[in-house]
């Protein structure tokens, strides 16, 4: 017991410690999980063309696409894109950058809603695409399923 008072304020140090320990122990069951997960692919092509008699051009152009998703069982960002360069001819308009997929989802509100607002891909029988716009789905009932969607 002496050893908590062997300096002046030592007893207070070690109480600290041990509460930074336990609230670290403790801290991951109070906390749920995150993930975050992604892709990157690169590709590079290389071409000649013939535009007419003795006319060649060389082209060379690199993509970068990438797609990551973060969030829990509840809430996620979700995105998909892509960049792009030719590097053998400047062209107006060149590097681009695409973002074809940028999303906010909550899922299983009121365990019935699911929620989705960003550019989104749809695929709903007559309706595919991608939207900027809100995507509404419930569970009305066991056998019933609700889709909604505009932008």
């Amino acid at each position: 017991m002496l050893g908590f008072f062997d300096h002046k304020g030592g007893f207070m140090i070690r109480l600290k410690w041990l509460f930074v320990a336990m609230l670290a122990a403790l801290l991951p069951a109070l906390l749920s999980a995150q993930t975050f997960s992604g892709r990157l692919t690169s590709s590079f092509y290389a071409y000649e063309r013939s535009d007419s008699i003795g006319v060649n051009t060389g082209q060379a152009r690199g993509y970068q696409t990438f797609q990551f998703d973060f969030g829990g069982k509840e809430v996620r960002l979700r995105t998909y894109g892509q960049l792009d360069r030719d590097f053998s001819t400047r062209l107006a308009g060149d590097g681009k950058a695409r973002m074809y997929n940028l999303s906010l989802e909550w899922k299983n509100l009121a365990k019935r809603v699911d929620v989705q607002l960003g550019r989104q891909p749809v695929f709903s029988g007559g309706a595919v695409g991608t939207i900027d716009g809100a995507q509404i789905k419930v569970k009305a009932s066991r056998w019933l399923r609700l889709k909604a969607f505009g932008g």
